[in-house]
């Protein structure tokens, strides 16, 4: 389940985001006296840049370059631009919350609906099969195997491991209490808050292999785990004899 924008705009104001009465906001669709922006990569050290956003100044620079051709250019000299929408986003996933930017960059405020509009384009960007399919993808042929095979044994000396596996619970907004096929109760986990059960496979690099982010927060993590593909193609590989291969993972 994804945020769509109304869900956003509810958990925006429940964690005090739309409280920004520090200066005249700046919607792309509404007149406005425009104020000088500052440049997060010019006025930020390197420092207070991954404090910011999680990520370096060039890391963010080639994510925005590989957003690009995904994302709406403004239609105006005036309008939201793809690099402050990234980093809107990024912002916003790194903190929960946008308000810090409003208090540190004043020239960089972006009323709430803008902010909701940005981290939709954004998320909806980055989930793209064309990208997902660049950098999130399960080793397909034993040579694949074997290279992350032998990347845990030099690091770990653990033989015959193929990957980590395991869950984790991301918060989401309550759904519609009025959705027949998804009721709202299904997303409590059980530690009683709402969430999307994640399952998550990466390398010994802690590069992500596979991810599988569709089911609520009730499901039981072997549930999300038989109807994975890495199952079965776990399931395959033992079955012609290619025994020597693992997930590694708590019980």
């Amino acid at each position: 389940m994804a945020f769509v924008d109304d869900d956003l705009e509810m958990y925006m104001q429940l964690n005090g985001i739309v409280n920004m009465e520090i200066v005249n906001f700046i919607d792309d669709n509404e007149p406005r006296r425009i104020l000088k922006q500052e440049d997060p990569f010019v006025e930020l050290s390197d420092r207070k840049f991954i404090g910011t956003y999680r990520l370096g100044k060039q890391l963010v620079e080639e994510l925005i370059d590989t957003l690009t051709p995904y994302m709406n250019s403004p239609m105006t000299s005036s309008g939201i631009t793809i690099k402050r929408k990234v980093l809107t986003a990024l912002r916003f996933f790194a903190s929960g919350s946008y308000q810090q930017d409003i208090g540190e960059h004043r020239g960089a405020a972006l009323s709430q609906p803008s902010v909701s509009r940005c981290i939709t384009e954004v998320a909806e960007a980055l989930n793209n099969p064309i990208i997902l399919n660049i950098y999130i993808h399960f080793p397909s042929t034993i040579e694949q195997l074997n290279i992350i095979r032998q990347g845990f044994y030099n690091k770990f000396g653990i033989p015959g491991v193929i990957g980590v596996i395991d869950g984790t619970h991301v918060a989401i907004v309550p759904p519609n209490t009025t959705d027949d096929v998804y009721p709202e109760h299904i997303y409590v986990n059980r530690k009683g808050y709402h969430s999307i059960n994640t399952q998550l496979i990466c390398d010994s690099d802690l590069m992500i292999l596979n991810v599988c982010a569709k089911f609520p927060g009730s499901t039981h993590d072997s549930h999300i785990w038989r109807l994975s593909p890495v199952e079965g193609l776990m399931k395959h590989l033992h079955a012609i004899g290619q025994t020597s291969y693992f997930l590694l993972g708590d019980s």
